[in-house]
């Protein structure tokens, strides 16, 4: 009797258990542990090949970087693949005097009056020429190779909000040697690059200031809600100038402490053997300790505050709520889409039924972006210049919102938006290590996603939104005068 031949599992359906079954692997609960140099780790062991993924998250944004440097601490993490004094200088003491140099010659260049926009050419050209001489005291490729060799695939580093995210692949047997190299990485960091890679990311970043109509707004509002705070500065216009090797120097040794960052590792690997492995690689650093950083309170909000901003193209507004940072992250991400985020939500339907056909509406909880404190954003533009008066519509229709029951499925469509981009984030271990690190060094304890944020079942709107909501904001008017 023949046997019959067994289904065939279709593609679509053998992706999805491949998703699943990875997804289920990194969903483990960690094993946490500090090295004794105060590194923070988190281990997830799973199914699948021996391979280790490692990610690397540390702070930078407004709460770290330098005043008159915003995004220096990015810059920094960057820059950080060209290499150390140990792996890539053809001479340190040679190259630290050329970099040097190089930096009061740049420093003297930004500020040098321009004559027709254009700066001095004498100081252009030794500008030029300090360069091209550090340039030849150093092999900005050779950190790369001995870690390509340790082994270390797919190296990349990324900003992702207030996050810097360095991270790898290695194999079990390759990680004492990948250890090795990021302490040499975090405690003889050169930083050749950081100024041009600084300076070309301020430009993109003045750019796109000067482009979006409502950046003036924005920053008022933090101004309003914020003073006397770094968070105060940092919706405000990127200067041009700032940056020297000396504070990029200081901001790196701020934010690489141990103390400062986060490491995941996910992957199929003994965790009692990796464990030990990282404690005996991470067991001591010539850092000092970063002082504490400075609390970020918001203004008590006894009244309303205002402001106007005139010469806007449209009649606009921005209008926010201070969250304290120890709000549900994932609640607040439902409830802020469901509540403002974009024309098809409950704000943007309201204010279309008023007459505002076009409206531009969004919703942002914990604006601009964790850790600590921020603001429930709600920012509105009215392309068809209607009636004055948009800021006071949306308030009053904040203050019906505290009494608005979502109707059936609403908030189940803003949590399908959510868990979709919870299994984007983690649709691999490496994935999930990238994930669950800016997770953890962002989110208040507790708060990082480990498994799929659970659906939320509210008959009405959650206590915190209403206290937030009934609360007075602050509110940034813009008008086309």
């Amino acid at each position: 009797m023949r046997e019959k031949p067994k289904p065939r599992m279709s593609t679509r359906w053998r992706r999805a258990l491949a998703v699943a079954l990875a997804t289920a692997a990194t969903a483990q609960a960690p094993t946490q542990f500090t090295t004794p140099d105060g590194s923070r780790f988190w281990l997830v062991p799973g199914a699948g090949p021996p391979v280790v993924h490692w990610a690397i998250a540390s702070p930078c944004g407004p709460a770290v970087d330098p005043p008159t440097a915003p995004g220096l601490a990015a810059a920094c993490a960057l820059a950080s693949l060209d290499g150390t004094w140990q792996l890539g200088s053809l001479d340190a003491t040679r190259e630290a005097a050329a970099l040097s140099a190089l930096d009061l010659a740049e420093s003297d260049l930004a500020a040098a009056p321009r004559v027709d926009g254009k700066p001095p050419d004498e100081l252009n050209k030794r500008v030029t020429e300090l360069g091209q001489n550090a340039e030849q005291l150093a092999d900005v490729l050779a950190f790369r190779r001995v870690l390509a060799g340790a082994p270390a695939t797919d190296v990349a580093i990324a900003i992702r909000g207030n996050a810097a995210l360095l991270s790898l692949s290695t194999t079990p047997a390759g990680l004492a040697a990948v250890s090795k190299l990021l302490v040499d990485r975090r405690e003889g960091q050169a930083l050749r690059s950081v100024r041009s890679i600084w300076e070309a990311r301020e430009q993109v970043a003045i750019a796109a200031w000067g482009r979006d109509p409502m950046a003036p707004l924005r920053a008022e509002a933090l101004t309003l809600a914020f003073p006397s705070s770094p968070l105060a500065r940092a919706g405000d216009r990127p200067p041009a100038v700032g940056c020297t090797r000396p504070l990029a120097q200081a901001t790196w040794l701020h934010t690489q402490h141990p103390t400062q960052v986060v490491h995941v590792l996910t992957g199929n690997f003994d965790a009692a053997a990796v464990q030990q492995t990282l404690v005996a690689a991470f067991a001591s650093t010539a850092m000092p300790v970063p002082p504490p950083e400075p609390a970020v309170t918001p203004r008590a909000p006894a009244a309303t505050r205002r402001s106007i901003v005139p010469g806007m193209p449209h009649p606009s507004a921005v209008i926010g709520w201070t969250m304290r940072g120890s709000e549900p992250p994932a609640e607040f991400a439902c409830l802020s889409h469901w509540f403002g985020d974009g024309r098809e939500s409950w704000l943007g339907q309201q204010l279309q039924r008023r007459g505002r056909h076009n409206i531009q509406v969004n919703c942002s909880a914990r604006w601009p972006g964790p850790p600590g404190p921020g603001l429930l954003l709600v920012q509105a533009t009215d392309p068809d210049d209607g009636p004055p008066g948009l800021a006071d519509e949306i308030l009053e229709l904040c203050r019906a919102a505290v009494a608005k029951v979502p109707a059936r499925g609403e908030l189940q469509a803003a949590h399908a938006r959510l868990l979709a981009d919870w299994h984007s984030a983690t649709d691999s271990a490496a994935g999930a290590a990238r994930h669950l690190a800016v997770e953890l060094l962002l989110q208040p304890p507790g708060a990082a996603q480990f498994a799929p944020p659970p659906e939320l079942q509210w008959d009405g709107l959650p206590t915190k939104l209403q206290q937030l909501l009934d609360g007075n904001p602050v509110v940034v008017e813009g008008r086309n005068l």
